[in-house]
């Protein structure tokens, strides 16, 4: 009985009518997550992007006068596309990101079925979908979650060129590893891996199987997608990167592991972070588990892959080669400060380890179902449906959550538009200066009164050494507004600034009490993050002679 009922479960578990239910559910949740809060306020550096892409020139696009623009090309044009049909919005800035997020989970779902079985593709894709991580940089305005969707489309373009070498598919890879390098400075960390598989993989159609011509057309092949990939890739870095580079970014990463004391430390601590890009169920949430889980099921995939690779069946392994590198070149460059790893700029990579790991749990499939093919498949049927459940269950609650703005400078901005007068003094400080800009031309504000600040400049002002961002004091506020407002000013001033900034809100009003403004009784609502506050002024006069 009990066993009858085990195969039952094991059929409907790898049926096609339960792939499709779970494919097109998940897949509709995906969507839906990815086009969630749209419209909620851009923050700081959404607001620096956003400013670029909108620019009144090409020029101004890539080399913003303001910022030095971190944004890949690609992704920045296709934003200006958006703006440029549909207006410029919150909702239509972030359009981009969204679609890229979604483009993503197709090509992962491709790509899964691509090299893996039905029911184990299901588990990478809904591993993917559900991800935290890939869905709140889809509702970004940044560009990892093209970053991810180029990943996606290189890998679904390097399983069809594994297929079948020919010609046709390799200049496919080679396309779409281009567009991938526009659209993300990442994709830079896939290009070992794939140079290395195209070495290893069979070619096919049209050439010679003798020795010498079979061996040379790899090798031909694996150069020349190096030296296309290569030439695109330096060409960007000295066109798009270094006129853009931040010092004051170089340098962060360079302190950013000072304390670690070895290697092994910093590949742990930022493999369990990767790993915690994943939708987990919150009982596999401690960090040895994680590791040691996770770790044993790479490596005993990647020693499996390997077999069979001795044995003439070499796909695997060149899926996990090209999957593995970018994780672990990511985690070395880290290490020397070439390019740092954290949540975000370590999402292009998230598919490589989801394929890495299923892979790797297929391929122990495999060996179990060697011997006891009839008693174990449906069990291990049965134990990936489940994954699949609990992974939807846990990613829909971590991710099915109200967001709300970083930085509510849409809804300051607004105000100000309200009840700022022509002929009052707007100061708005340089932390919050970009965004202010943005929200402006919304609302088509073109008379507002705003001076802007240049104390505490927050990375990275175009033009501002790299000693003075984030720099301020008492006596450089005080030169810097204080000498900004005339002394007999007679009016209302309000102030903009974010509240994360230390000491300059303060000396403002400072100032202001000490010229003998005062507070408006009526203060101004409370905005995420963003503070606004006013005070009338009268001139020196009129206030002695109020005194006397």
């Amino acid at each position: 009985m009990f066993r009858r009922l085990l195969y039952g479960m094991g059929s409907i578990a790898r049926g096609r009518v339960t792939f499709c239910l779970i494919a097109v559910g998940a897949g509709i949740c995906g969507v839906v997550l990815r086009c969630s809060s749209l419209g909620r306020s851009l923050w700081l550096d959404e607001a620096w992007a956003a400013n670029a892409a909108s620019a009144h020139s090409l020029a101004g696009i890539f080399y913003y006068d303001a910022w030095l623009n971190t944004c890949p090309p690609l992704f920045l044009l296709l934003v200006r596309i958006a703006v440029t049909v549909f207006g410029l919005s919150n909702t239509v800035l972030r359009l981009v990101p969204s679609a890229m997020g979604i483009l993503a989970g197709l090509f992962m779902l491709l790509f899964a079925l691509r090299i893996l079985l039905r029911q184990y593709a299901l588990l990478a894709f809904v591993l993917f979908v559900f991800s935290p991580t890939a869905v709140n940089y889809s509702r970004e305005l940044k560009q990892y979650s093209a970053e991810a969707a180029a990943t996606t489309a290189i890998l679904l373009a390097c399983a069809v060129y594994i297929e079948k070498a020919s010609a046709r598919r390799f200049w496919l890879l080679v396309a779409t590893v281009t567009v991938g390098l526009l659209v993300g400075y990442g994709i830079a960390f896939l290009l070992p891996g794939i140079a290395l598989m195209i070495w290893l993989c069979p070619v096919r159609g049209g050439i010679s199987t003798k020795a010498g011509v079979y061996l040379s057309g790899r090798f031909a092949r694996a150069f020349l997608f190096a030296a296309i990939a290569g030439g695109i890739l330096i060409g960007e870095y000295c066109v798009f990167v270094i006129p853009n580079s931040p010092a004051i970014l170089r340098a962060a990463w360079a302190g950013k592991n000072a304390h670690v004391q070895s290697f092994a430390i910093l590949a742990a601590s930022e493999s369990y972070k990767f790993i915690g890009e994943l939708p987990l169920n919150h009982r596999f949430q401690q960090q040895s588990i994680r590791l040691t889980v996770v770790g044993f099921t790479i490596i005993v995939g990647l020693a499996l892959a390997w077999f069979r690779f001795r044995k003439g069946r070499r796909k695997w392994l060149e899926i996990q080669i090209v999957c593995l590198l970018p994780c672990l070149l990511i985690i070395i460059c880290d290490w020397f400060s070439w390019y740092p790893f954290t949540e975000r700029t370590s999402l292009f990579a998230l598919p490589c380890l989801i394929a890495l790991l299923i892979s790797s749990l297929q391929l122990m499939s495999f060996l179990l179902l060697k011997r006891h093919r009839d008693q174990v498949r449906p069990f291990l049927d049965v134990m990936v449906l489940g994954a699949i459940i609990i992974t939807l269950i846990a990613g829909r609650g971590q991710n099915y959550r109200l967001i709300d703005p970083v930085e509510d400078m849409d809804g300051a901005v607004s105000f100000l538009h309200a009840h700022v007068q022509p002929q009052d003094f707007l100061w708005v400080h340089a932390s919050c200066s970009e965004a202010f800009k943005l929200y402006a031309r919304m609302s088509n504000w073109r008379d507002a009164p705003a001076r802007f600040g240049h104390t505490a400049w927050p990375c990275c002002a175009r033009g501002i050494p790299a000693s003075v961002i984030e720099r301020s004091s008492e006596a450089l506020v005080r030169n810097d507004f204080g000498n900004a407002l005339p002394s007999n000013f007679a009016g209302r001033v309000w102030l903009l600034y974010t509240i994360s900034v230390a000491g300059d809100p303060q000396t403002m009003q400072t100032i202001l009490r000490e010229r003998g403004c005062t507070e408006t009784p009526t203060r101004p609502p409370a905005f995420i993050k963003i503070a606004v506050a006013s005070f009338d002024c009268e001139t020196r006069d009129a206030t002695s002679s109020t005194v006397h």
